[in-house]
């Protein structure tokens, strides 16, 4: 819920989106999935300059395939407790945007378009959308963990979420494009054992928003006081996987 709560405000904070849904009461599978075709239904053939997708919460590999879990999650009844990420992208898809925008902050987030690539190459991310009629113009799609590892988290936020809300923060320029927060998180993580994954289709020319003094006031009073570094220092036995609620927004 800490990490929902910064990333609304956050959005908000922008003054770049029409809409912002948030969902983080009633996170069972139903209801999600329910809440997320709504808004797709209500939105789709309106023209969208930029679609932005967060997710924090639990994730899991099935055969190879990302799933997001959510709270009445039973591995015996994945498929009804569990949305794939390649669902995910089929509702994306249907939307048209000229921007999508994906972060997702969970275990074993880096899915298969990444894996199977290099490091920041469209080239996978091509071959997915052109499955379908819809295909996506340009896209920036941010996960929290390589595939085959855990996403951490302290007592208030996902480490992941934090970042990006600290790279907002901490930028000393009115102009914060996604490539520069995706540098700054990229660093944040370096030497650790959490690889967060970075994919694009574009260029790095996108922008996220103008930093406001009252944006960046806002996210700061949200920041806890223990500093990230010295947090992401005791990743280790000593801290369990993420746990926080699933939550969409």
């Amino acid at each position: 819920k800490n990490d929902a709560t910064i990333m609304k405000a956050i959005l908000d904070g922008t003054g770049e989106y029409n809409a912002v849904h948030l969902i983080d009461t009633d996170t069972n599978c139903t209801n999600v999935i329910s809440q997320l075709t709504d808004i797709v239904q209500d939105i789709r053939g309106v023209k969208l300059d930029e679609l932005f997708f967060h997710f924090t919460g639990h994730g899991c590999l099935h055969a190879g395939e990302f799933h997001f879990l959510f709270s009445d999650y039973d591995d015996t009844k994945y498929r009804q407790t569990s949305l794939s990420n390649e669902d995910l992208d089929e509702l994306l898809r249907k939307l048209d945007a000229k921007l999508v925008v994906k972060v997702i902050d969970a275990c074993h987030s880096g899915v298969s378009y990444v894996k199977d690539s290099s490091t920041e190459s469209s080239d996978a991310v091509e071959k997915l959308f052109a499955k379908t009629k819809n295909r996506l113009q340009k896209c920036h799609f941010m996960f929290s963990s390589e595939q085959q590892q855990s996403s951490w988290q302290d007592d208030q936020y996902s480490y992941f979420t934090l970042a990006f809300a600290k790279a907002i923060a901490e930028h000393t320029e009115v102009k914060i494009r996604y490539q520069q927060i995706s540098a700054y998180v990229a660093d944040a993580f370096d030497g650790q054992n959490q690889t967060p994954h970075f994919v694009y289709q574009g260029d790095f020319l996108d922008v996220f928003c103008m930093i406001t003094d009252k944006l960046r006031s806002d996210i700061t009073l949200l920041l806890p006081t223990k500093s990230m570094t010295t947090s992401l220092s005791q990743m280790g036995d000593n801290k369990e996987e993420v746990t926080v609620a699933s939550s969409l927004l």
